[in-house]
């Protein structure tokens, strides 16, 4: 629930207009009613009406008022508000009056419920880049991306302000155009065998010419994206239009960073698709570990299991010897003077039959375990939906929030 409180200053547009009108004009029409000191106004849902007190004050033809709502407005419910400030502001117009609103409640009220959303967003994002160069290329991989006059400028920044990586200096915008600017990658010296990736930046077009010169061929023009992510994104993830989600996710992310208006069609648009976005980084980096550990993981695992296999077969087998050795059969004498016999007679033999299920059983085990491995491998491919709860930041659940 949100309960906002709008400061207006209105002003006159003509002369001869005056302040007292306002009453009669602005604040009674198909939107608004007015009686004592409490405006209702009505939503375009025609069920629903926000009540607000009116606390004026009039000087020299300049109204000045806190306009606080009295009726609590869900979280579902709060595009009534941005329905508010235009209707007012396009009744004002009319009516020839200027209005301002003072302070932010909405904006406000928008960013602290984005800010976690935004964050979260960011430093997975940056999270992902760093993970997948660090693997791909070790130290200094920064060195296959950026020129020396850029890394020296990032780094320096990166010490003045304590930040884990290069990547914590660099905007969404940067961020943006290092995903999806076009490189030119794998260019291979025929020679020494060495591939890089270079930026088609001003500063590396001539070092780009002068090594095309030196016989270097130019493998592909692409970018990063479709370099390293695209070719192992999950299928679940490849509707999502991620150059687009990111350049909209930029513009309102800096509205949230620089205190401007938010509106609701925004905030939605933050809540709704960035969990899906989310998912995906979480699911692109899961895999990027995968493809570069996953494998050795599973062939050290399966190496220790084996040899624990092989033990539990010799001691198997030992157990084995032993029984049968000291298995006596019966003369067959008994079977016509002592039938209830029978039973005790079989009894050594029941006892070889469960040694050998005994033995059996590392068999057994170890292709559980293998199924159990290959079940694991599979779902490593495909991260589960990034779920939000109480202990976590950000609540993407719109039953929850009030």
């Amino acid at each position: 629930m949100a309960k906002l409180t709008f400061e207006v200053v209105i002003i006159p547009k003509l002369e001869g207009i005056s302040i007292e009108n306002l009453y009669d004009s602005v604040f009674s029409n198909d939107s608004f009613s007015y009686e004592g000191d409490e405006l209702s106004f009505r939503t375009s849902d025609i069920n629903k009406s926000i009540i607000f007190n009116i606390d004026a004050k009039v000087d020299d033809g300049i109204l000045f008022a806190w306009v606080d709502a009295i009726t609590d407005v869900r979280y579902q419910h709060m595009k009534y508000y941005d329905e508010f400030k235009y209707e007012l502001k396009k009744h004002c117009s009319k009516n020839d009056y200027e209005i301002t609103f003072l302070n932010k409640p909405l904006s406000a009220y928008y960013s602290g419920k984005l800010y976690p959303i935004i964050n979260e967003m960011e430093n997975n994002l940056r999270k992902l880049l760093v993970l997948t160069f660090s693997l791909d290329h070790g130290k200094g991989w920064e060195n296959h991306f950026l020129d020396k006059t850029k890394i020296k400028k990032l780094k320096s920044n990166q010490k003045s302000a304590k930040s884990e990586h290069i990547f914590d200096e660099m905007t969404i915008s940067d961020l943006e155009k290092f995903i999806f600017i076009k490189l030119f990658v794998g260019l291979k010296n025929q020679t020494k065998n060495v591939s890089d990736i270079i930026l088609l930046e001003e500063s590396a077009v001539l070092g780009i010419l002068q090594r095309i010169s030196n016989g270097e061929i130019l493998e592909e023009y692409t970018s990063v994206w479709e370099r390293y992510f695209k070719p192992i994104i999950a299928d679940e993830f490849k509707v999502v239009n991620v150059e687009a989600f990111i350049l909209e996710f930029n513009k309102i992310r800096n509205k949230v960073a620089h205190n401007k208006s938010v509106s609701f069609e925004e905030y939605e648009f933050i809540k709704k698709e960035s969990k899906q976005f989310i998912n995906m980084l979480y699911s692109l980096c899961d895999t990027v570990i995968y493809n570069k550990f996953g494998a050795k993981i599973f062939e050290a695992a399966s190496l220790e299991r084996s040899q624990e296999y092989v033990e539990s077969i010799r001691i198997a087998s030992e157990r084995m010897g032993e029984i049968i050795a000291a298995i006596k059969l019966p003369s067959f004498s008994w079977l016509s003077e002592y039938t209830d016999k029978i039973s005790k007679m079989m009894a050594p033999s029941v006892a070889v039959i469960n040694a050998m299920s005994e033995t059996l059983r590392p068999l057994q085990d170890i292709l559980d375990y293998n199924r159990t491995q290959v079940e694991s491998i599979t779902s490593v491919m495909k991260f589960p939906n990034l779920e939000f709860d109480s202990v976590t930041p950000i609540s993407f659940d719109e039953e929850s929030e009030e």
